[in-house]
């Protein structure tokens, strides 16, 4: 069975511009993601880091950024 997922229009808003985040900082800073309880912050953190660094087992030591979700 197929199943279409349609993304909220925040949920890409919020996927892009943690992206851009991201590729921008430099090493040593904490980018922190805040948001009310449920609103999908973990869900965006995870689908952005491995969109970003590929599947986590392949991530080195210090080669990602810290994100503290909250």
């Amino acid at each position: 069975m197929k199943t279409d997922i349609v993304e909220h229009p925040n949920f890409v808003d919020a996927f892009q511009e943690l992206q851009r985040q991201i590729t921008i900082t430099t090493p040593g800073r904490i980018l922190w993601l805040c948001g009310v309880s449920g609103v999908g912050k973990s869900q965006i953190l995870a689908n952005c880091l491995r969109s970003t660094y590929g599947h986590p087992s392949r991530w080195r030591t210090g080669a990602v950024p810290a994100i503290s979700v909250r």
